[in-house]
């Protein structure tokens, strides 16, 4: 059996197990609010990544996917924000904002760079155009993984503080993070506009 099929299975598992965990420590609402536009937002990252900047790609030996991007790559990366999260607010127990959102944000990039890349690397569940930084992953990803993570959450507790009601929450959020993306974008472009893809 391929090792991409247990890689793929795995993380749309760890995915439902994460939506299911939200639903039971807060709502459905909350694991709707939280889990799917996670899901969404990681696709899309994922999507310009391998189509538009070019710089890695996957192999078809993934079963579930769409416009060549792994459905579970992006399970996996809402799953990973979830658990940065959670862990952060509920045993490191960090209360002020910004400072969950940053210390989720680097949790997250860290199961990255500690687990994923290298196994990624040895197992070949994508591969880097250009071998690079560490395990052929440049210092870009990790950067962007962070960034990602951080505007994500920021965008998350401001409008769930902000909006007390399920639909607003849903609404804005979808909103404020459809601009949150194209901000991110740009930034993405700017750094390598100036700096280049393998800085």
């Amino acid at each position: 059996m391929e090792l991409t099929y247990l890689f793929e299975a795995f993380w749309i598992i760890a995915f439902i197990i994460a939506f299911w965990h939200l639903t039971k420590t807060k709502s459905l609402a909350d694991a709707m609010i939280f889990m799917i536009p996670a899901l969404v937002w990681s696709y899309f990252v994922e999507f310009l990544g391998m189509n538009f900047w070019k710089i890695y790609e996957y192999p078809d030996s993934y079963v579930l996917g769409l416009f060549g991007v792994p459905i579970a790559i992006a399970c996996g990366w809402a799953t990973i924000m979830h658990f940065g999260y959670y862990f952060t607010t509920h045993y490191i127990h960090v209360t002020k904002r910004m400072n969950v959102d940053l210390d989720s944000a680097l949790i997250s990039t860290a199961i990255d760079f500690i687990i994923l890349e290298p196994f990624a690397f040895i197992f070949k569940f994508w591969v880097w155009k250009q071998n690079d930084f560490w395990f052929g992953a440049p210092l870009f990803n990790f950067i962007g993984w962070f960034l990602i993570i951080t505007l994500y959450l920021i965008t998350y507790q401001y409008i769930s503080s902000k909006y007390k009601d399920k639909k607003q929450q849903a609404i804005y959020f979808t909103i404020a993070l459809t601009i949150a993306f194209i901000i991110l974008q740009i930034i993405g472009w700017a750094y390598l506009t100036i700096f280049g893809y393998w800085f």
